[in-house]
């Protein structure tokens, strides 16, 4: 009698499992199942120590592990789908963790009707989040299929985020190869859209920038952190606002820094739209634009780079140009010897002023 009372009590006071913990389960089967046949170390994380990864992968070149490895998140379910593709939900817990990790995590939805797992990189989608409208969750196309036979591109990619980990592109702005620091131009760029870091490192090394094919990239960019008027402003060319406040902060040029800038447009540059102007923006963007630019006349050796100078000065004292001149060729011999200067004061005596663009 005593055992019935309790077999009873144990059906109906028990401890349950938690309901979808099979389908969770099966999720994780299939996504080990695709790991492991193709050669790669599954280590599933104990439930007790899940806090957004559910397995390390170890990944092998030629059956021989080189220390590299991804983290794996996986849900499943048809909660989880949203019309033919799938969703992982995410709070800004997840997204902390995402964007934390000091390894990829790849999100895994397995889909049980299709017996199909579908991914995405959860570590780069949340990079490319904006901090100020957080997302509630990732999107995973359904046509991003986890198989055997998209293993190989899908690890690819992975190696790709583990190397730059290791050694980031934006390094490359120091390389001796123009072309190789031309491409950490644009990839800090890339990066300093989400990261405000990469562009402030790009502007720390404009003078390590010795070639045009990464100069002349890096001064448009950074242009972009300025009002310029003549940019079409689009999704794709603005910059967060906290970006642009940290780098118009940085905008505090040494006179070697300005005397660069303003060296760096060749010939008619010095036109609207062109890289003259986003000089231009750069050097008026530091509050003490009109001492910086002095000193370059004053110090100056280049006589095209005292022009460049004087031009600017003389634009901005509006109907005082003629007087800034004055100032400006009396102190600096280049500019006692430049016919342009003539020509300029000539043209200030009609017109009272001149405007740069």
């Amino acid at each position: 009698m005593r055992n019935d009372v309790l077999v009873t009590a144990a059906r109906t006071r028990g401890k349950k499992g938690r309901r979808n913990r099979s389908i969770e389960r099966a999720g994780v089967r299939a996504t080990q199942g695709v790991f492991e046949d193709a050669g790669y170390l599954f280590q599933e994380v104990d439930l007790g120590n899940d806090i957004g990864k559910d397995a390390y992968v170890d990944l092998a070149e030629d059956e021989v592990f080189v220390g590299q490895m991804i983290a794996i998140q996986v849900k499943s379910g048809e909660k989880y789908r949203r019309g033919e593709n799938y969703t992982i939900p995410c709070t800004l817990d997840d997204l902390a963790v995402w964007l934390g990790s000091l390894v990829p995590i790849v999100g895994v939805v397995y889909d049980l009707k299709a017996e199909t797992l579908h991914w995405v990189d959860l570590t780069d989608w949340a990079r490319k989040q904006s901090k100020d409208n957080p997302p509630k969750a990732c999107p995973v196309d359904h046509q991003d299929l986890l198989c055997a036979t998209t293993l190989e591109s899908v690890v690819l990619i992975m190696r790709d985020r583990l190397r730059a980990l290791v050694d980031p592109p934006v390094l490359n702005l120091f390389s001796e190869h123009p072309l190789t620091q031309a491409r950490a131009v644009w990839d800090c760029w890339a990066l300093g859209r989400r990261d405000a870091r990469a562009l402030l490192l790009l502007r720390a090394s404009l003078r390590w920038l010795a070639d045009v094919e990464a100069s002349w990239p890096a001064v448009q960019i950074l242009s972009l952190a300025t009002p310029h008027p003549d940019v079409l402003w689009t999704d794709e060319t603005r910059l967060p606002q906290e970006t642009i406040d940290r780098l118009q902060a940085s905008f505090r040029w040494s006179r070697e820094e300005a005397e660069l800038l303003l060296g760096a447009p060749a010939g008619d540059m010095w036109h609207r739209g062109d890289l003259g102007q986003s000089v231009y923006m750069l050097l008026v963007a530091d509050p003490d634009h009109d001492a910086l630019l002095r000193a370059v006349v004053d110090h100056a050796t280049d006589d095209e780079i005292a022009w460049a100078s004087t031009r600017i000065l003389v634009s901005l004292a509006g109907d005082n140009g003629l007087t800034v001149l004055d100032d400006l060729t009396a102190k600096s011999p280049l500019l006692q010897h430049d016919p342009s200067v003539t020509e300029l004061r000539l043209t200030l005596v009609e017109h009272g002023h001149v405007a740069l663009f």
